[in-house]
């Protein structure tokens, strides 16, 4: 069984990637293959990257306090 697999967006839009039933999603910031400056990311919870090992990928060290927002 393949660990991954396509879900119908909300509103008929296009089919959406999952791994293991979760959602895969690009990071605005990911400029280039092999970017991971979303990874550790904090929102409305921890992001993070989909590797293709067993290792964990690193993000740089961040200079940002939080999302941006202004909460």
């Amino acid at each position: 069984m393949s660990s991954l697999g396509t879900v119908q967006r909300p509103g008929g839009g296009p089919m959406q990637v999952t791994y293991r039933g979760l959602p895969l999603y690009t990071f605005a910031d990911d400029h280039k293959p092999g970017s991971v400056a979303g990874n550790g990311f904090k929102d409305v919870g921890t992001w993070l990257a989909a590797t293709t090992s067993k290792a964990v990928a690193t993000a740089p060290a961040s200079t940002s306090s939080g999302g941006g927002y202004g909460y």
